[in-house]
């Protein structure tokens, strides 16, 4: 078990109520929580994390502090937008919803714009735009 799901795990055993207990009073989808628990998912999203953080009480970095994957530790440190690569990953994710036809809830627009952004390489100076996960 990852070090995040044995915090999770413990802080909501400490809370005295059930994982879907939890992931309701976060705002998650059902079962969020628990794939991060049981493995299932190994690189929650930072929305994700910030919802778990905050259901808490903690600062998102208390959460993650002592993490092995760094990659999820500089999606969260990443406090601030890039605001030139979130322009890029928003054109490129509105080109291909108009490509596919496709309409959405701003809520679904807002949410896939975030996890394009969270999943640009930012090991760059300057972050570019990973134009093959927009697809």
């Amino acid at each position: 078990m990852s070090i995040l799901a044995s915090r999770i795990k413990a802080s909501i055993e400490k809370m005295g109520i059930s994982v879907l207990e939890f992931e309701r009073r976060a705002g998650l989808n059902r079962n969020a929580v628990h794939n991060i628990t049981s493995g299932k998912t190994k690189k929650p999203t930072t929305k994700t994390i910030f919802a778990i953080a905050e259901a808490f009480g903690y600062e998102p970095q208390e959460l993650i502090e002592g993490i092995e994957d760094k990659l999820l530790g500089e999606k969260v440190k990443r406090a601030y937008l890039d605001l030139e690569l979130t322009q890029k990953c928003a054109h490129s994710l509105t080109q291909e919803l108009m490509n596919r036809d496709m309409d959405l809830t701003m809520d679904e627009y807002v949410s896939l714009l975030e996890d394009i952004y969270s999943y640009q390489d930012t090991s760059e100076s300057k972050m570019s735009l990973d134009t093959a996960f927009t697809g």
